[in-house]
């Protein structure tokens, strides 16, 4: 092809699903120029009908004037085949899609944010005008070498939704599509602001926050999943970027930006380190859904949908149970992301470091108590009673306990009589128990000798396990000669009473030790003659 009309074709720019770009001059006033040859319907029965909605649609776009919006000059019909095509500015520079992936998730933010912020106020104005693109993706946007935004394909976009596949072509994924775009409800300036925020969290996050391995997985995730905040891929952003974002990608578009300058003027006080204005006046009422707050100003014309003209079809919807279970998960997510993180965010180091320091300190404690040493055993000094314990009399019990001590009175010895001395022993009790509290008594032949109270120390063992320990020790004189000695220890918070008797033989001034005990089967009471 040498001419379309009076334009003379110098190179080929590029092909797409909806034609072909061609760089051209228009002999007219030696102008460079981009003509888009527009691929027409294979329905003979539709040709009319797309003919009459294509020149509407570029002179609606025609319309358009702002440095920021490629400008249509012309558009036509080839002579021989009929083929539309469109007459645009030619503009010299990269589409901000190849800017991105030389970025390789290392984007320089200000620049990022200048450019898209450009991309917002041409919104803006296209919007007040009644334009809507549709497709507002990276690949629409060129920067020139001055760093100035276009966006080009306004009024292409609409053309393109009232067309049929053609066979064997894929729609492609739509990964930039607003929600109500993918459900097919009625769309306006807010849907291009929504995929404007898809752009703005790819360049932040370094990945495109709906992806999936088919269409309908994306545009599911794009009508239900909320996408992860960019700061927790990217920790060098701050909340406020979360902000502008989630505000940006709301599913419901009365809660989206209203307008393309409220976006442009949060994307500048990212840009110089400021809270979004939005954010700082959010005390505000919300716009709502009143329609002379909506993006536009005018009414424009709907296209209706028939028959494949309906792609992307709205994704199924989930069983009640799924959707119960993914409004409790966004529920919780909105939770840490709103009220935890915010109040996590700068505290978390000193956070992390104090429990820390505290489970460290409670480590050694218990290992170190586990491995300590039992205390030592306490020796009562006098064989007397004590506060805790009491001896019993023998002479008031009227039966004999070979105790020193008399049953009569000592009579007088005579004068000059040599005295004759008693024959004793010595009697230690020592008592090794488990107890908390409780109750020890001694007979000896059947006389209480010694009836007292044990107390124990609760010591950890194993770190997490309790146990009682105590011990005591405690001595008396008896006669020589052999004796039963008959211990009982009744402790009522452990549920224990037991009784065990031993026998042993005393000589003259021998000393001999009551072991006390507690061991298996079952904690058993013994005892011992050492």
């Amino acid at each position: 092809m040498e001419q379309l009309g009076r334009y003379e074709i110098l190179e080929v720019l590029g092909h797409g699903a909806m034609g072909t770009v061609f760089r051209a001059r228009d002999p007219k006033i030696d102008r460079i120029v981009a003509v888009k040859t527009i691929t027409r319907l294979s329905a003979s029965g539709e040709d009319e009908e797309y003919r009459q909605r294509f020149f509407r649609e570029a002179h609606t776009a025609g319309k358009l004037s702002h440095p920021g919006v490629v400008t249509i000059y012309d558009v036509g019909e080839e002579e021989s085949t009929g083929t539309p095509y469109i007459v645009m500015e030619y503009i010299q520079g990269r589409t901000l899609e190849s800017l991105i992936r030389e970025w390789s998730g290392a984007p320089p933010i200000q620049l990022a944010l200048d450019l898209l912020e450009q991309v917002a106020d041409a919104l803006d104005y296209a919007h007040s005008q009644g334009v809507v693109h549709r497709d507002i993706k990276p690949a629409n946007i060129i920067v020139t070498s001055q760093g100035r935004t276009k966006i080009t394909d306004f009024g292409i976009a609409k053309l393109a939704l009232t067309q049929l596949t053609l066979p064997g072509e894929s729609p492609g994924t739509p990964s930039y599509m607003s929600p109500e775009q993918v459900v097919g409800n009625p769309v306006d300036g807010r849907s291009d602001l929504f995929s404007l925020g898809i752009i703005l969290y790819w360049i932040l996050a370094g990945e495109k926050p709906f992806t999936g391995e088919n269409s309908s997985a994306v545009t599911f995730k794009i009508a239900y999943k909320d996408p992860a905040p960019p700061s927790r891929l990217n920790p060098s952003l701050g909340t406020r970027f979360d902000y502008v974002v989630e505000r940006a990608l709301a599913k419901n578009p009365t809660q989206r930006y209203q307008s393309g300058k409220e976006f442009a003027e949060d994307l500048e006080d990212l840009r110089q380190g400021r809270t979004p204005s939005s954010q700082r006046n959010s005390s505000a009422p919300t716009r709502g859904e009143d329609t002379d707050q909506t993006v536009l100003r005018k009414p424009v014309e709907s296209i209706p949908l028939h028959g494949a003209d309906r792609y992307p079809l709205p994704p199924p919807q989930p069983h009640k149970f799924v959707a119960t279970g993914l409004k409790i998960s966004d529920w919780a997510h909105n939770l840490f992301r709103r009220r935890l993180r915010p109040f996590l965010a700068g505290r978390l180091r000193w956070i992390t470091l104090g429990g820390l320091v505290i489970v460290t300190a409670a480590i050694v404690f218990f290992v170190f108590s586990s491995f300590r040493s039992p205390e030592p055993v306490k020796v009562a000094k006098s064989t007397g009673p004590t506060r805790n314990s009491r001896l019993v009399d023998p002479a008031r019990s009227g039966k004999t306990a070979g105790f020193t001590r008399s049953e009569k009175p000592a009579e007088t010895t005579p004068p000059g009589k040599p005295v004759e001395q008693p024959r004793t022993t010595q009697l230690n009790i020592r008592c090794l128990h488990r107890f908390r509290t409780g109750m020890l008594m001694v007979w000896v032949d059947n006389v209480l000798t010694y009836e007292g109270r044990l107390t124990g120390t609760v010591k950890r063992q194993l770190v997490f396990l309790k146990k009682a320990q105590g011990s005591f020790l405690n001595s008396h004189a008896i006669a020589a000669g052999i004796h039963v000695i008959r211990v009982q220890v009744v402790s009522g918070p452990a549920g224990f009473n037991q009784t065990r008797e031993v026998e042993g033989e005393w000589e003259t001034g021998e000393t001999k030790t009551l072991q006390i005990n507690f061991g298996p089967p079952g904690d058993d009471l013994n005892l011992e003659l050492r």
